[in-house]
Order: structure tokens, then C-alpha cells, then sequence
């Protein structure tokens, strides 16, 4: 039999209740109740404090969301494809996760996969507001009707999408483990890896 937890009491005691710590003597009851509820209170502490070091550091969360997913993009496109989706060179060294419409301004769409494909960096840099020959990639990549949801589709599908800093935050991880486990997905093409990994992340219901 187990020894009651109050340190005042420590008798032996037949439990009545799964999992039971204390006797059923009223002042070890007392004791139970007081150390459920200073868990719980530490609990809401602890909670508290991650969500106000999640909105204190909500930038840096959403750059390194931004960082991770331009990852995952890059390591979905280097899977069927060794060019840059704007020029057509060989990507090499300085590969980019290249948004077709910039973060500035399409807060709602910058985590979406289907919206960055990769680049060279001189491109991404470069060419930035200049998108005809990444529009060009796309159509010679998956066809007009693709690049056409690229180009105006997506804006419209999720034109009203805000995020919380709780989910930019919990969304991190998941995506890094993505990146980890890449190899052990099967994939048709790069628009049902963006997809199901878009599904997987779930920011884009």
C-alpha cells in the first residue's frame, strides 16, 4: 500500500481512487487540494508567460517561420527541378525561396507554399517586382492555368487570412520537423507536395 504524500501523515492507506497520493483523512484531503491547485496555478503561470514572450518576440517568430518555410519550398522544388524558376539557369550555391507576390503587402499568402518557388538569389533579389519571367517559369513549368492561380487565384482564396502569434509560433516546429522527415514522403509533383505540406502546417485552411 502506498504512504500518504502529506509529510505530516505518511501512513499507510488503501486508495479508494485511481491514482490516489493522499488519504482520506480531512487534513491530508486539505493538503491534496492545495497542491492540485498551486499545480493548476503554476500551470496558467507558465501558460501566461508563453504568451507574452510568443507576442514580445512575434517578429523574430515570423521571420523564422518565413525562413523555415522558404526552406521546405526550396527542398520541394531541388526534388524535381535544377532550375531557377525565373531564369532558367542551373540553381547552384544561392538558392532563394522567391515569393511571386512580396511579403510586403500579402501578409495574408507570404507562408503559402504554392506563392514561393525557387530561385537564384541574383533573381530573387534582382527581378523582384519584375515577375514576367517567373510567370513565364510557371506556365512552362505546370501551364497557364497554375500560373493563372498564382497570379490571382491565391490573393483571392486567402485575401482574408490574419494570423496569431500563437499560431506563427506553434507552427514553427512543425515545419521544421517537415524539413527533418522530408525524404520519407512520396510525392507526384511539386504542386501535391505544397499541397500536403500546406495541409500538414495547417495555416491555410
Amino acid at each position: 500500500m502506498p504512504r500518504c504524500l502529506n509529510k505530516n501523515c505518511r501512513e499507510k492507506f488503501e486508495p479508494k481512487r485511481f491514482l490516489q497520493k493522499y488519504c482520506e483523512k480531512k487534513e491530508c484531503q486539505i493538503e491534496s487540494n492545495t497542491q492540485l491547485a498551486l499545480k493548476n496555478l503554476e500551470g496558467i503561470k507558465k501558460k501566461k508567460f508563453t504568451e507574452m514572450k510568443v507576442s514580445a518576440y512575434s517578429s523574430k517568430y515570423k521571420d523564422e517561420l518565413q525562413k523555415e518555410i522558404n526552406k521546405l519550398s526550396r527542398m520541394i522544388d531541388l526534388k524535381f527541378y535544377s532550375t531557377c524558376i525565373d531564369c532558367g539557369r542551373i540553381l547552384k550555391d544561392d538558392v532563394h525561396g522567391s515569393h511571386y507576390h512580396n511579403v510586403g503587402g500579402n501578409e495574408n499568402i507570404r507562408y503559402n507554399l504554392h506563392n514561393i518557388h525557387a530561385s537564384l538569389g541574383h533573381c530573387n533579389v534582382w527581378s523582384s517586382g519584375n515577375k514576367q519571367g517567373y510567370q513565364k517559369g510557371l506556365i512552362e513549368r505546370y501551364g497557364e492555368e497554375y500560373a493563372e492561380y498564382i497570379e490571382f487565384g491565391i490573393k483571392e482564396k486567402y485575401k482574408s487570412m490574419h494570423f496569431s502569434n500563437n499560431e506563427i509560433y506553434e507552427a514553427i516546429p512543425v515545419v521544421r520537423k517537415l524539413i527533418r522527415d522530408f525524404e520519407t514522403f512520396i510525392f507526384n509533383d511539386p504542386i501535391q507536395a505544397r499541397n500536403q505540406m500546406n495541409q500538414i502546417i495547417n495555416l491555410y485552411k
